[in-house]
């Protein structure tokens, strides 16, 4: 099991060191595991995608100020639970997501999980659920990581959004197309264009009149971002 330290810490860091760790849950007598294949990163203080930006702080975004290895979980689309565990010293609202996993044991339990769908399509919500919110993932029996580093890595979402993909993106995103197409042509999921062009938002209207999206806007802030923790790391 991870000991709370391994959450204390920058959350970028802490993104990139849980790739290739295995994600735990046991439930009614029953142990399911997974390699985790990929996060994404949510800095509150600098990040528009994260629900505590700006110091946000609601019922539900409140968990994202308790103490590194905190589970946050949230719903989305009325459906599907998303797993994030809090990093950086309390009081600080940053956190991983679970992206993506990758089945390693009772894979037949997983895969009827997912609604018959095969085991390696996988999603973190079928891992998780809303009543593990607010556990201490170091010191749960329900759910936590296992330090095993598995060969081949994985990757971090949002990383590989270079400037000319944003600029893709922006074309693609004046050109109407919806978020799904969008994700189709740069080969991103949809989750991800969502998340860019909340991050690009400028403040006005586009022609569609629709938020309107700047890559250079989306990818001053993931500079400021990454500076901004450059900073607080050297202040420790």
């Amino acid at each position: 099991m991870l000991p709370q330290a391994f959450f204390n810490r920058d959350t970028v860091e802490a993104a990139r060191a849980l790739v290739g760790k295995y994600l735990v849950r046991r439930y009614g007598g029953v142990t399911l595991a997974a390699r985790i294949t990929e996060t994404e990163a949510y800095v509150g203080r600098t990040d528009k995608a994260c629900h505590a930006y700006g110091g946000r702080k609601t019922q539900r975004t409140q968990t994202l100020y308790a103490p590194p290895g905190t589970a946050y979980v949230y719903l989305i689309y009325g459906m599907h639970c998303c797993l994030n565990f809090v990093t950086e010293p309390e009081g600080e609202p940053a956190a991983v997501l679970i992206r993506g996993l990758a089945p390693r044991h009772n894979l037949d339990i997983i895969a009827e999980n997912r609604f018959h769908c095969k085991a390696g399509d996988m999603t973190a919500y079928q891992m998780c659920g809303l009543s593990l919110s607010a556990k201490e993932l170091f010191s749960s029996d329900a759910l936590f990581f296992y330090p095993k580093t598995a060969r081949g890595g994985g990757k971090m979402a949002g990383i590989c959004l270079t400037l000319g993909k944003r600029r893709e993106i922006e074309r693609l995103y004046n050109d109407d197309m919806r978020p799904s197409e969008i994700a189709a042509a740069v080969g991103v999921t949809t989750a991800t264009i969502y998340r860019e062009l909340k991050r690009g938002e400028t403040g006005e209207l586009d022609k569609h009149f629709r938020p309107a999206y700047s890559a250079e806007a989306a990818e001053r802030a993931v500079r400021l971002s990454i500076r901004n923790r450059g900073r607080r790391k050297a202040e420790k």
